[in-house]
């Protein structure tokens, strides 16, 4: 009789047990998910819609010409270009906390040629074809370059 009782408080030990862990478990899924998924992309007021936006032609855009030779000198020197218009530019901050690596084109292969810190404010210069790049000016040093994109916040 007293093993009876002993498997039975044990059984319902192990069953009060697996169900508490279980609602722990579906509660935490619950708190934690919306942090799971990916904030919206920043929509800039220069950004153009879907019907706006002139055809692509089929020929790249970064397609390298033969007669182009760079010195040693051109490679190393980052000449940033005029700040534009106060009333044409879009104005976005950094917003990944660890700041972001500038790269001569869009890519990840790119040449790493600098970066920006959290939140310092830049110019969006263009957004890439596909939308995951955007090259930008920083607005205190003045040096260009191309981040990937959904790190930036508009700043009014």
């Amino acid at each position: 009789m007293i093993w009876i009782n002993v498997i039975r408080v044990l059984t319902s030990l192990m069953l009060t047990s697996g169900i508490l862990i279980g609602i722990g478990f579906i509660v935490i899924q619950y708190l934690t998910n919306p942090f799971a998924n990916l904030p919206p992309r920043p929509t800039f007021s220069e950004e153009r819609t879907g019907s706006q936006i002139p055809e692509q032609s089929s020929t790249p855009l970064l397609s390298p010409s033969p007669e182009v030779t760079q010195t040693p000198q051109s490679i190393l020197s980052v000449e940033p270009s005029p700040i534009e218009d106060n009333k044409t530019r879009s104005l976005a901050r950094i917003t990944w906390t660890e700041g972001v690596i500038l790269r001569d084109n869009p890519s990840k292969n790119a040449r790493r040629i600098g970066g920006v810190t959290y939140n310092q404010t830049v110019i969006l210069l263009e957004t890439s074809p596909d939308g995951q790049w955007q090259r930008v000016q920083v607005e205190q040093s003045g040096e260009q370059g191309w981040l990937k994109g959904n790190n930036l916040e508009p700043v009014d």
